[in-house]
């Protein structure tokens, strides 16, 4: 962009902010650590062109995952791709795990350390550990660090952790629905977008301590009166066989864990497999 006059500068500039969602991200963040008193409406990103931005996504009749993944690493790296498609309950794509099997070893090393602050919800958990798990060839210690990410995924700490995201998703999905921008997408791309803002948000809210129990309470309020509006029917939400409402922390993690499981050399799935007590509130 070549603009020479200050002024249309300053106003492309004001533009930008309005439309990116890392810009807003970023904001949201300064106020939850400033301190600010902010509403549940605070949490709404101003433009909705400016999430689908924020994921790349290329879009045919379905999403184009890996077309997206090589999009995301080329404008923003590997770990920014990596926090963005680990927010969604799909597998990775090839394109990222290749980019994170080519760093060298301390740069991968490196790479799993920021991992660990940035993939903070349950779905996410599940992709690192899965991530660590396709490099256990290049560092045997991998295999050790992705167990105790599969056995966080089954605790009690996250059952707590999945209510408050659960709580950030359905009202997401909600108000998404509400914009009219938001009209002419397809509900892939309408979901896609609602997990990757509900895990930023919900990344915030950790990073600034916010007590888990006030954020479902008042997100689930929320939702609760969105889901009233006569324009936007709770029916309508329950219709949607991809729908968040559906969505629980057993039957998630049960089928998610299973499919990881699945895709890994016997071996490697055995060293890995949560014990039948750890798994009993998952059936």
């Amino acid at each position: 962009m070549n603009i020479a006059e200050p002024g249309e500068r300053m106003l492309a500039a004001d533009d930008w902010r309005t439309r990116s969602a890392e810009w807003f991200y970023r904001r949201l963040a300064a106020r939850l650590h400033g301190g600010e008193d902010m509403t549940v409406s605070d949490f709404l990103p101003r433009s909705a062109e400016g999430l689908s931005d924020h994921l790349r996504l290329v879009m045919a009749d379905e999403p184009r995952w890996e077309e997206t993944a090589q999009r995301l690493i080329s404008d923003e790296g590997c770990i920014h791709a990596l926090t963005r498609l680990a927010s969604l309950p799909v597998a990775l794509p090839n394109a990222v795990v290749a980019a994170v099997r080519g760093l060298d070893a301390d740069d991968l090393g490196k790479f799993f350390a920021e991992a660990e602050t940035k993939l903070l919800t349950p779905v996410s958990r599940l992709h690192l550990g899965h991530l660590l798990v396709a490099c256990v060839d290049l560092n045997a210690d991998y295999l050790a660090r992705a167990q105790l990410v599969f056995a966080g995924v089954l605790s009690e700490e996250t059952k707590k952790t999945w209510a408050t995201f659960h709580a950030l998703l359905k009202w997401t999905f909600l108000q998404l629905r509400q914009l009219p921008a938001t009209e002419s997408w397809s509900a892939a791309e309408r979901i896609s977008l609602t997990w990757i803002h509900a895990a930023r948000i919900h990344n915030e809210l950790i990073a600034v301590r916010a007590a888990p129990a006030v954020v479902e309470s008042q997100f689930n309020a929320a939702h609760l009166f969105l889901a009233r509006n006569p324009v936007l029917p709770e029916a309508s939400l329950h219709d949607d066989v991809s729908a968040p409402s559906r969505v629980t922390h057993p039957r998630f993690v049960a089928r998610a864990l299973g499919a990881i499981l699945l895709s890994l050399p016997l071996e490697v799935a055995d060293a890995l497999r949560p014990a039948n007590a750890d798994l009993a509130g998952c059936r």
